[in-house]
């Protein structure tokens, strides 16, 4: 039976906050998904994270080093965006997910033609800094996978 699934994205704040046009590769440095099982080296924006019918899925963002060098920053996740492609169908009720208090929480559909499918999806997160601040956040970008599951 399925269960409910929580994505949580680690991100060099710092590093990334620093660099004024990120490249995909600064992305696969610099983030990564707790819990990724994807082959060393591969894509970030090929990682697939397994949800569930009818269950819910959670995306947060935390830093890397939060005592050391990313201790004055913080990562949002803002909104989830499906991005049709191919064969490919939403997961979810809505094109756009927004989150609150940098968090995005929704409810995967109960639909029985999602199983093994793949819903591609851009996830987009800030970095603030200074933390809890009004500093100036930064916007960025990437593309992981989800695989439906019954």
């Amino acid at each position: 039976m399925g269960k409910d699934v929580s994505i949580t994205l680690i991100v060099n704040a710092e590093t990334l906050y620093n660099i004024t046009n990120p490249t995909p590769g600064d992305y696969s440095i610099n983030c990564r998904f707790e819990g990724d099982t994807r082959p060393p080296g591969s894509p970030l924006g090929s990682y697939e994270t397994n949800v569930y019918l009818d269950k819910k899925v959670e995306w947060v963002g935390d830093t890397n080093n939060p005592n050391g060098m990313d201790k004055d920053y913080s990562v949002n996740i803002d909104n989830i965006v499906y991005e049709p492609k191919g064969t490919d169908k939403n997961f979810f009720n809505r094109q756009i997910v927004c989150g609150k208090n940098g968090i995005v929480s929704v409810k995967v559909k109960n639909d029985p033609n999602l199983v093994d499918q793949i819903d591609v999806y851009t996830i987009n997160f800030s970095i603030v800094y200074p933390k809890g601040s009004q500093g100036v956040p930064k916007y960025y970008n990437i593309d992981p996978r989800l695989r439906g599951n019954p």
